[in-house]
């Protein structure tokens, strides 16, 4: 994969039982074209896609939702690694991808309400961000540094008109670029560039 791209990793999966003799051909070939994927590489029998994207243009998972139906088949997840900056306040946050300038609001996972043992996947109100997680994200941000995260879309059939909507499950700074070494002044030997007179006799 290229690590330099900014939507580093695509991964999409879907139910690989309608997927069969002709379909994996066709779905290679179909997301191949989609606007934005520069490479794919399509595991049919699993059920799934790894996909690099193309760094210059920004995510969307509309073209991407276009090949599958086009084949006969739907998404059941997808999943994305994105590097950039952080911005927002309070519980409200988003990563801006670098280059493309593509946003992701950034959702939590969803955690249990009343009773504890049931979790609504479906309902943006139950994905607020964890203070552990603001906290990481407030650092970031005021240091102006770069993050890489990752995790699933949420409901991305729904953007638009919906905003991309990513669930933070892994979060890191990226590490810095190192500096350039300043350049080093050589004295030209003799010979090169230099020219020396034999000493005279007075």
């Amino acid at each position: 994969l290229n690590l330099n791209a900014e939507v580093e990793q695509v991964v999409i999966k879907w139910n690989p039982i309608p997927c069969k003799n002709e379909c994996p051909k066709l779905l290679q070939d179909r997301l191949q074209k989609a606007k934005g994927v520069s490479t794919v590489e399509v595991h049919a029998a699993e059920g799934w896609a790894s996909i690099v994207w193309d760094k210059n243009i920004p995510f969307s998972f509309v073209p991407l939702n276009w090949a599958l139906r086009y084949v006969g088949v739907r998404e059941k997840y997808l999943r994305v690694k994105v590097r950039g900056k952080v911005r927002g306040s309070g519980a409200n946050y988003s990563i801006i991808s670098e280059g493309d300038g593509t946003n992701f609001v950034l959702f939590n996972r969803a955690v249990p309400v009343d009773p504890p043992q049931y979790v609504n996947l479906f309902n943006p109100s139950n994905r607020i961000l964890s203070q552990d997680i603001i906290d990481k994200l407030e650092q970031a941000k005021k240091g102006n540094q770069v993050v890489v995260i990752d995790g699933p879309i949420f409901m991305p059939e729904r953007s638009p008109p919906d905003p991309l909507r990513l669930v933070v499950e892994n979060i890191s700074v990226d590490a810095p670029k190192p500096a350039p070494k300043p350049r080093q002044n050589f004295k030209p030997l003799p010979g090169f560039g230099t020219s020396q007179r034999a000493p005279t006799k007075s």
